[in-house]
Parts: structure tokens; C-alpha cells; sequence
């Protein structure tokens, strides 16, 4: 029997990364996606509960497959099998987003999942503007230390700012700029970390080498020259996914790639569970008080902040001179 219908549904969901099986649809949540049977339960009642038979799939692609199942002349599925078949190995993706059957089976999956919709060729359109432009505005390093001194300048300047608003807002002022800095900080050690990677074989390798969420990526060997030549897209991809106030995670990612010693941060990430609290609870802690934070504070915070960026600017540039 299958077990719970949404535990199920969940742990389907992760198994195929948030994303539709067929059309690759990114499902922000479960409620976004539908339990599809690949084998139709109603032509193949026997397999109805079997796991691996369920695959995860967008409301479009379940509705408009329902249950057709076309077979070849053996009897065997012409449709792909995203648990067991290579799609690239049987479709490709042209320059407008179309995408065109290299085989039967790509041809008859192409078909009846209708995946050259308008909405779906728009998207892989899109798909592929955002990542040339993501490689086309990638920072220089020098750039990324730049932008990161002028936001604590800005913030610094926005602190001593003699404002003519009364206590209340005063509050939430430097609650909004105490939040900024911190995002600030973020935005530098991604920024950073990109522009080590980017351009750089050996730190490419280091990087994919051991960042733990590769460890479960399977694909087969004939897919293997594809993979290589769409791993510095996925690598900076995977790199601006990580959330960079996790500094524990952050700072174990610059040790291993880049082979330095990463600053020591618990000050720092003092700071960025108060940012937590005031961008999640509004400016209360779990017992319900709010942070009294003031104009002494930002100046705090952005002096920790400066601080860690500093430090890890020495590092990477010792690192250069070795």
C-alpha cells in the first residue's frame, strides 16, 4: 500500500528538486504540483501503487497527459521516462526555445505532453536570457570589495542623518538599516565567492569537488560530456542558492574551495539572528520583546561586518601569493 498521500507527495517533490518531471516547471511549493502515475492507473492498475511509478508533475502537464500512453511496435512506452531515460539523448532545445525530437520516443514525448506550449517556449526563452546576463554582469572582485564599502558608507551616513521624525520611526529606521547591512554582507560573500569561481577551472573543481549537495547527483556515463559542458552555469547556480547568512555553511565553503581560513564569525552572526528577528518577527525576540537597538548600534554592526570583510580579503589574497 503507498503510505501517507502527502508525506508522499513531499518526499516526491524533493526527489525531483521542486521541478515538474516532464516540462521541468520549477513548483515553488507541493500545492503547485500534482502525484502523476507515469504508467496510467487506468490502463495499468497493477502499478497504481507502485512508488516507483509516481513521479512529480505540474498541473499542465498532469491534465493534458491524463492517460495517453502511446506504445511503440513492441509494446514498449514511447513516452520518456524521467525515473530511467535521458531526455537529452532524445530532445534538444534550439535557439527559440522550441524544443525538437532527436528520436521517436522525444518526438511522441514532445507531442503528447505538448512541451512546445507558448507558456513553456517563453520560459526556456527567459531561462536563457537570465543566464546570459548572469554571465555577462559577473563582478570583478574588485568590484564586489567596492560595493560592499559603499553600502556601509551609505548606512553610515543614513545613521548620522539628523532626522526630523519622531521616536517611533526613529526605531524603525534603524531597524531597516541594521537589516540592510546585513544583507549587504550577504550580497558580498556570494558576489565574492562567484568572483573567485568564475573563469577559474581549478576553483570550479575545488568548488563542485566538495560542495556536500553534489554528493547525490547521479546521471549516466553517456550524459557525461553534457554535464561538463553545463557545470560552470549549474556551479554559479548552486552558488547563488545558498543562503550566505548561514555563515557556518558559507564559511565551510570558502575553506574547502578556496583552501583559506575563513574569519572568525560568531560576533557577526550574533548580528545576523537579530536580522532574523526584525525582518521575521518584526522586531521581537522569541520571548516577545522587542531589540532595543539604536543609532550606537548600526555604527556596531557595520564595524563587525567591515571587519569580517577585511579579514577575509587578507586571506584570499595571501592565498593569491602562495
Amino acid at each position: 500500500m503507498i503510505r501517507n498521500y502527502r508525506t508522499l507527495k513531499l518526499e516526491l517533490w524533493e526527489k525531483f528538486k521542486h521541478q515538474c518531471a516532464y516540462c521541468g516547471t520549477k513548483l515553488y511549493e507541493p500545492l503547485m504540483a500534482d502525484v502523476e502515475h507515469f504508467f496510467p492507473k487506468s490502463k495499468y492498475p497493477d502499478f497504481q501503487e507502485e512508488t516507483d511509478n509516481l513521479l512529480i508533475a505540474c498541473r499542465a502537464c498532469n491534465m493534458i497527459k491524463r492517460d495517453q500512453f502511446p506504445l511503440d511496435e513492441n509494446g514498449k512506452p514511447l513516452l520518456l521516462n524521467p525515473l530511467s531515460d535521458s531526455f537529452s539523448e532524445h530532445i534538444k532545445q534550439n535557439k527559440n526555445g522550441y524544443l525538437d525530437g532527436l528520436t521517436e520516443r522525444g518526438h511522441a514525448t514532445i507531442e503528447v505532453l505538448q512541451l512546445n506550449r507558448p507558456s513553456l517556449i517563453e520560459q526556456r526563452i527567459l531561462d536563457v536570457i537570465d543566464m546570459q546576463f548572469s554571465d555577462d554582469r559577473t563582478l570583478s572582485e574588485h568590484d564586489v570589495y567596492i560595493t560592499f564599502r559603499n553600502s556601509m558608507l551609505n548606512a553610515i551616513k543614513l545613521n548620522d542623518a539628523q532626522l526630523q521624525i519622531d521616536s517611533v520611526l526613529q526605531v524603525q529606521m534603524t531597524y531597516m538599516l541594521y537589516s540592510n547591512i546585513i544583507t549587504s554582507l550577504e550580497t558580498y560573500l556570494c558576489d565574492r565567492f562567484i568572483s573567485l569561481t568564475h573563469g577559474s577551472q581549478a576553483n570550479l573543481r575545488s568548488f563542485v569537488e566538495n560542495f556536500k549537495d553534489y554528493n547525490q547527483e547521479n546521471f549516466s556515463l553517456s550524459e557525461l560530456f553534457i554535464k561538463y559542458e553545463e557545470i560552470e552555469s549549474k556551479a554559479i547556480e548552486s552558488m547563488k542558492s545558498v543562503l550566505y547568512h548561514n555563515l557556518p555553511k558559507v564559511s565551510g565553503m570558502y575553506r574547502d574551495t578556496f583552501g583559506i581560513r575563513f574569519p572568525i564569525f560568531a560576533d557577526v552572526y550574533k548580528s545576523v539572528l537579530i536580522r532574523h528577528d526584525l525582518v521575521h518577527r518584526a522586531g521581537k525576540t522569541k520571548d516577545g520583546n522587542f531589540h532595543e537597538l539604536n543609532s550606537e548600534s548600526v555604527k556596531e554592526v557595520v564595524k563587525k561586518c567591515s571587519d569580517l570583510v577585511e579579514q577575509l580579503e587578507v586571506e584570499l589574497k595571501n592565498r593569491k601569493k602562495l
